[in-house]
């Protein structure tokens, strides 16, 4: 329900506060006046609250580990694969390193 204002309220919640309302006017008619304006100030706010609780299902049913990224398990696998082929690869490359220091002459310590 949109008002005049562009502001979105609950039906839900607005029809609870008109419940609530409604029994203040009958129970107590003299507190009326007191408590009536501060269930206009709760609409906006109750409203928010039923709204997130509304929402809270809807994250498009990846509810089987997936990330919201749009990365499928088998994605993620093949590029782990592909990172550890890479960092044996480093490896290999720092192993080969004091050898080919060696092979020039140089010590090893003077090059770190």
């Amino acid at each position: 329900m949109k008002s005049m204002l562009g502001m979105c309220f609950n039906w839900k919640v607005l029809a609870f506060l008109g419940i609530v309302g409604a029994a203040v006017l009958v129970l107590a008619p003299g507190a009326a006046l007191a408590f009536l304006p501060l269930l206009l100030l709760a609409a906006c706010p109750l409203s928010m609250v039923a709204m997130m609780f509304a929402m809270r299902g809807m994250h498009g049913g990846k509810d089987n580990g997936e990330k919201v990224t749009g990365q499928s398990q088998q994605e993620l696998q093949e590029r782990l694969s592909q990172l550890s082929e890479e960092r044996r690869q480093v490896e290999a490359q720092l192993a080969a390193e004091p050898a080919e220091r060696a092979s020039h002459g140089v010590p090893a310590e003077a090059k770190r």
